[in-house]
């Protein structure tokens, strides 16, 4: 299950500076689950954010490089 969660952070990364730190290519520093812990703190805020994402994604602005990780490390 902590995949699923360092899969939403790159994804989200550059999006949410608040909650996920990003190095100068919008990928995430830190991936691990005390990341995600941080991204977690209210999951009413996390559930916002992934009901938001979509907009992001529809207007393609998720960085290719992160969605290219996120298949080639937690897809199936």
């Amino acid at each position: 299950m902590p995949e699923v969660f360092a899969a939403t952070i790159y994804l989200l990364a550059g999006f949410y500076p608040e909650a996920i730190e990003v190095d100068k290519n919008k990928k995430p520093k830190n991936s691990d689950w005390k990341a995600c812990q941080k991204l977690m703190k209210s999951p009413e805020e996390y559930q916002l954010k992934l009901l938001g994402f979509k907009d992001i994604v529809d207007q393609n602005l998720v960085p290719n490089a992160n969605v290219q990780f996120v298949k080639s490390n937690y897809s199936n």
